[in-house]
């Protein structure tokens, strides 16, 4: 999230956290934080929104989404 804040265009999440769901994804693994976690820097970086506004709630809702829980 460190290039939300900086502007740069480019997320870090998707190159470490959306490697991790590519292989969970090819060995049959969920990885719902993980995924998560792409989707809401995706979110925030299309809405020029600095990290801190997501809270521990959106979080939380995303990742129950992603797992089935939410």
């Amino acid at each position: 999230l460190q290039s939300i804040v900086r502007g740069t265009g480019s997320l870090e999440t998707d190159f470490l956290n959306g490697e991790i769901v590519l292989l969970g994804r090819l060995h049959g693994m969920a990885t719902p934080v993980n995924s998560a976690l792409c989707r809401l820097s995706i979110a925030l970086a299309s809405r020029r929104m600095r990290p801190q506004s997501a809270g521990d709630d959106t979080i939380a809702s995303m990742i129950g989404a992603a797992d089935g829980t939410g």
